[in-house]
């Protein structure tokens, strides 16, 4: 009997949890997320539906699909944390009035927080034609291949048309390892 009452009370807990985190998501305009492995089969079939959901608008629907799409594929191929040797992270979406906002983050280490804070530094300094120039540039590179990682947050700010916002959470005292989280703002029109 007490086994079945810890059940009761556990479930009845976790459903008043499931409940506030409903309440949460749709205080903060969340339309959509994720959270897991990403593997891009599932990926792009998630995407699309969103891709039909969030606007009517043709040329904003493909630059959401592009800017998620590429989000994603910078968590499967770089998150430390792996299920089925795929990379494991989140994506958050939220929409408001005339915006949305495409969040997605992972856990990397110093290393790659050292790169990619560089290297946002720099886009966000770059006009849109010093973006395009850099984006051919990179892409002429003899080292450049497919998930090098070399365009991919180009490639965003170039389809957004906005900067990269960015945060790096440390998760140990010795700053090894950190939650990065990256937000892209898209307009509606």
């Amino acid at each position: 009997m007490v086994h079945t009452d810890q059940k009761n009370n556990f479930l009845l807990q976790w459903h008043r949890q499931v409940f506030d985190l409903f309440k949460f998501m749709q205080g903060k305009n969340i339309v959509g997320s994720y959270i897991g492995p990403f593997d891009k089969y599932i990926l792009v079939s998630i995407a699309k539906s969103l891709q039909n959901k969030v606007t009517e608008n043709q040329t904003q629907s493909k630059k959401f699909f592009k800017i998620f799409v590429e989000l994603a594929s910078n968590i499967a191929y770089y998150s430390l944390e792996k299920e089925n040797g795929q990379g494991s992270g989140l994506i958050v979406i939220n929409e408001f009035e005339d915006t949305f906002i495409i969040n997605a983050g992972n856990i990397i280490d110093a290393q790659s927080k050292e790169h990619i804070q560089n290297k946002c530094e720099l886009i966000n300094q770059l006009s849109h034609e010093e973006l395009r120039q850099l984006r051919r540039y990179l892409l002429r590179l003899p080292a450049y291949k497919e998930n090098s990682g070399n365009v991919g947050l180009v490639q965003i700010a170039l389809i957004a048309n906005s900067k990269l916002n960015y945060l790096f959470i440390p998760l140990n005292k010795e700053k090894s390892l950190y939650f990065y989280v990256i937000s892209v703002t898209l307009k509606k029109a």
